[in-house]
């Protein structure tokens, strides 16, 4: 599950090694140690922070269903649905 995380995270950071991300501008970005750098052949290799992330699983035969029906259920959580019944902050 580990290993997962961080070949997603090693793979995303490869695909954004360009440091003007325009959803940074917006969002709050994951911070992160650059470790490798390599201009020429544009690779980064980065270390990122730890961080919390949520996800659910939806089955629907039609993607705009699926993606209404998951943004929904973790709204629902993050604004008091959840075992704690408290709000949590979103980052953007």
């Amino acid at each position: 599950k580990v290993v997962s995380i961080c070949l997603l995270l090693l793979a995303a950071s490869l695909c954004f090694a360009d440091d003007s991300i325009p959803e940074c501008s917006r969002y709050d970005c994951p911070s992160y140690s650059l470790l490798y750098n390599n201009d020429t052949s544009s690779i980064q290799i980065r270390e990122y922070n730890s961080a919390r992330w949520v996800r659910t699983a939806v089955q629907s035969f039609y993607y705009e269903d699926a993606v209404n029906i998951g943004f929904n259920r973790l709204f629902d959580y993050i604004t008091g649905a959840n075992a704690d019944g408290i709000d949590i902050d979103m980052t953007a």
